[in-house]
């Protein structure tokens, strides 16, 4: 396991970087996580190394025989290859499995240095002294929290370190071979159940913080949906005069300043009359074909909304004034090309609008006043005898579009 273990980890620090997942990482882990159990990791490893490095006095005292060979062992080799795991570990694109791989084979490393020392040594202190091994184990285990498997196969290889090395010592024997067996099985035992409960809490806790993710995606969700419902006219599917308010205060943030901004207030003739000759029914699919007709003939980039009853409205920002006598006929010819029929209407025997346009340059444009010169365009499309399109700063005659050939004059009707 040992030399498995610093395979890996000598094989990832040649890799090329990656952002490999790997074992102990979830699909659904975020990288929060893994960023804070590596900062943990750092901690634990610095914490560590310090402990193996201080037990160098106690060495002194203890196995004062093998001092001088566990001090170079400690400080020529264990303190470089744990200077080295810090970099590993703080490296951001490592995967976390890799460098769990590699904490472990160190503690391993750590753990032969100082068991094949005290094989070596003749101290009568050395076979209890070999027990402190297990310090490593418990620290590996339990405080680095690795992932189980991974935990148990590094409590196993120290473990055979501590048995091989209470054999080939001089002070061999069979009792205690067994008694370092069984006390260091003891240990791995208590340390894997300390690092599954351990494990279990931070599952549980993951697992908490991702339902309350859900939880609280799930209400922006929910929010956003009755922001936008709040928006929207629930009849015809448009924008609603809120929805309106928001959509244009947005476009014109974003608007070049030269640009033109168009308003066109549109209006069901004679459709109360409508209303009571057909039925509210039939009148409400009127409304949704009438605002089916005005989002597919306005575009994408116009505001088209539903002010209330048969009136209608589409904002423009980028067409040019002299085409919005056009764009207005265009609107009101495809109205009539509907074919609905309205025999109670006093302009045609099918379906007409008025149109009232009034546009300004977005650069200080006073919006209600905008409004308020098409809707006065609109009446006046209306006095003029209804199916009209007039746009404003004209007079009603001079600023209508005569309707098609194919409709009666509506000064006659």
């Amino acid at each position: 396991m040992t030399l498995i273990g610093l395979g890996l980890a000598i094989a990832d620090l040649l890799a090329p970087k990656t952002n490999r997942p790997g074992l102990g990482e979830g699909s659904a882990q975020g990288d929060g996580e893994r960023d804070r159990r590596r900062r943990l990791m750092r901690i634990e490893i610095a914490l560590g190394t310090a402990v193996y490095l201080g037990f160098s006095a106690i060495d002194w005292l203890v196995v004062p025989g093998i001092a001088p060979l566990l001090t170079v062992l400690k400080f020529g080799l264990a303190l470089p290859l744990a200077l080295l795991l810090l970099r590993f570990v703080a490296d951001p694109a490592r995967s976390l499995a890799s460098q769990q791989v590699a904490a472990g084979g160190v503690a391993v490393v750590f753990a032969a240095l100082f068991a094949l020392a005290l094989a070596l040594s003749n101290d009568p202190h050395a076979p209890v002294y070999l027990m402190a091994t297990n310090g490593i184990l418990i620290f590996a285990v339990s405080l680095l929290a690795l992932p189980f498997r991974l935990a148990s196969s590094v409590a196993a290889s120290i473990i055979a370190i501590e048995v091989a090395a209470a054999s080939a010592a001089p002070f061999a024997s069979v009792t205690a071979v067994l008694a370092t067996l069984f006390a260091s099985i003891s240990i791995a035992a208590l340390a894997l159940y300390a690092n599954g409960r351990r494990s279990q809490e931070r599952r549980r806790h993951f697992t908490m913080l991702r339902r309350e993710e859900v939880r609280l995606a799930t209400i922006a969700r929910q929010r956003d949906m009755l922001v936008r419902l709040a928006a929207i006219d629930p009849l015809t599917g448009l924008l609603n005069r809120r929805g309106l308010e928001t959509d244009l205060e947005a476009k014109l943030g974003r608007a070049d300043g030269r640009d033109t901004i168009s308003v066109t207030m549109i209006d069901i003739d004679c459709f109360k009359a409508y209303n009571d000759a057909y039925g509210h029914p039939a009148g409400d699919e009127v409304l949704r074909k009438v605002a089916a007709c005005l989002r597919e003939i306005s575009g994408e980039s116009a505001s088209v909304a539903r002010l209330g009853g048969e009136e209608f409205v589409v904002v423009e920002i980028g067409v040019e004034a002299c085409l919005l006598r056009l764009c207005g006929e265009r609107l009101r010819q495809s109205i009539m090309a509907l074919e609905i029929d309205h025999l109670a209407n006093t302009a045609l025997d099918r379906l007409t609008v008025c149109i009232g346009i009034a546009c300004d340059t977005c650069r200080g444009c006073d919006l209600p006043a905008l409004f308020a010169a098409a809707d006065e365009a609109l009446y006046a499309a209306k006095a003029s005898g209804r199916n009209r399109v007039v746009v404003a700063g004209t007079t009603a005659m001079d600023g209508e579009i005569a309707p098609s050939a194919t409709s009666a004059d509506p000064q006659a009707s």
